[in-house]
This record gives structure tokens, C-alpha cells and sequence, in this order.
């Protein structure tokens, strides 16, 4: 964004050519500057968050436009900083507001007998991504993404959430 963009960038497509590397990538929180970014630069790969509450990639339409453009797309946070896989967490006093948005959730996965990380590995299986980062917190975290059961797509329902301070894990506190 700054006045040295273009020459860091052009920098970047020589080491590129030198094959230093492979892929030159943006990663992003979000989708607000790949207007500029994809209209001013050559980029191989945007990395973005993904997960059942945060659908702006999609939402916003750059999916399609990335796609169409011939750039991968690699999402992260797809467990939204456990939130979504750990009861304890949301527990928390900065997460109050949702406290109900997440009682709900755990309330239906244990319902429908469905793990978190099942229902969170088998929302990404909808879609073209190109590469999933997915962190882990210990082996047994590992197993169980390893041996994830996928869930019908009948039972996935919607629990998308526009509040950015929910979504954007840089604004809790």
C-alpha cells in the first residue's frame, strides 16, 4: 500500500524468476484490500480465514474473482482459534455477547452426535480450496483431524456472523 510496493513487489518477481521460490502470496484478515492488491500486483496465492462464522471470502464474491484469475486461495483459521472445537473458550468474558450463538452450537453439534471438528473439516469439503492450514494443539488434536467423518450436507446449516469482533481474532481482548 505504500509508495514502495511496486519496487518491493517487482523485487519479489525477480526472485521468483531466480526461483528462490515458487508462489508469491498475500495473506489477509480481510477481503477489503484485494481490491486494490489483485488490481495492482500479480499475486499466485491469497491466504485468508475461513471457518463456519466467517464466510467473507465468499460472501464478498472474491472466491469467484480468485479463482477466475488463477489464484489459489488457502485458507486458515478454519477452527477460528479453537473457538469452535472448545467449549472453555468461548467461556471466556470477552465472548459473553455470543455466549448464546455458541451455546447454540455446542447445544446442536451434541444433538445431532457431530463433533466439532467433524462438522468445521466437513464445511471446507463444499468448497474449491486450494489448500487448508490447520493448526493443532497436540497429537490428539492431530488424530482427530486425521480421522475426521465427513457430515452429510443435508445436516450443515448456516451460523455465519458478520461482527468482526467475533471474527477477526485481533480484536479480542
Amino acid at each position: 500500500f505504500t509508495k514502495n510496493g511496486f519496487k518491493i513487489f517487482r523485487n519479489l518477481e525477480i526472485l521468483k524468476k531466480k526461483k528462490y521460490f515458487q508462489k508469491i502470496g498475500l495473506s489477509i484478515y480481510d477481503t477489503q484490500c484485494l481490491s486494490y492488491m489483485i488490481a495492482n500486483y500479480d499475486f499466485d496465492v491469497v491466504q485468508c480465514p475461513y471457518n463456519i462464522l466467517d464466510r467473507r471470502i465468499l460472501a464478498s464474491g472474491w472466491f469467484d474473482k480468485l479463482k477466475s484469475k488463477g489464484i489459489e486461495i488457502h485458507i486458515r483459521s478454519i477452527f477460528l482459534q479453537g473457538l469452535l472445537v472448545n467449549k472453555l473458550v468461548y467461556k471466556k468474558q470477552y465472548f459473553d455477547k455470543w455466549k448464546k450463538k455458541f451455546s447454540e452450537w455446542f447445544i446442536w453439534l451434541e444433538n445431532n452426535n457431530i463433533s466439532p471438528i467433524d462438522y468445521c473439516l466437513s464445511d471446507l469439503l463444499n468448497y474449491d480450496f486450494d489448500k487448508i492450514i490447520i493448526g493443532i494443539n497436540n497429537s490428539k488434536n492431530l488424530e482427530e483431524v486425521i480421522n475426521f467423518r465427513t457430515i452429510n450436507k443435508k445436516k450443515m446449516i448456516n451460523f455465519s456472523i458478520s461482527d468482526k469482533k467475533l471474527i477477526d481474532p485481533r480484536n479480542w481482548k
